[in-house]
């Protein structure tokens, strides 16, 4: 039987962390973060911490990831104060490429539209 204990922590990791970086923190390099998910192990030691960054440039994606190493300690004493956990997981922070993959296919299957489409013979 599978337990759902990691599932609800790693709900309430995400909504805390999300709620510390958008109201709380005071570093400019976390500004433009969006916690998207959050992974945690079964045995509750390591929580995976995806995020999207809204300036996508490389120069934006490199300062949030220096943004988020250097809050990971700030971050996990926000997360000791709430949450009643015997063992507080290890925080690891992970970009989370969804959207970009998912902007990347819509601009393929476009062109491809565009171009009359592969295998349609020319009829619509």
């Amino acid at each position: 039987m599978r337990s759902v204990r990691p599932e609800r922590v790693a709900s309430v990791i995400r909504e805390e962390i999300a709620s510390a970086i958008l109201f709380e923190s005071k570093d400019p390099g976390l500004k433009g973060i969006s916690v998207t998910a959050v992974r945690v192990s079964a045995d509750l030691r390591i929580a995976w911490v995806s995020y999207q960054v809204h300036d996508s440039s490389p120069g934006g994606c490199l300062a949030a990831q220096k943004g988020l190493v250097r809050a990971t300690s700030y971050l996990r004493s926000c997360l000791r104060s709430r949450l009643r956990l015997r063992i507080l997981p290890e925080l690891r922070f992970e970009m989370d490429d969804r959207l970009d993959a998912a902007q990347r296919i819509e601009e393929i299957l476009g062109e491809m539209e565009g171009s009359g489409g592969a295998g349609t013979g020319g009829r619509p």
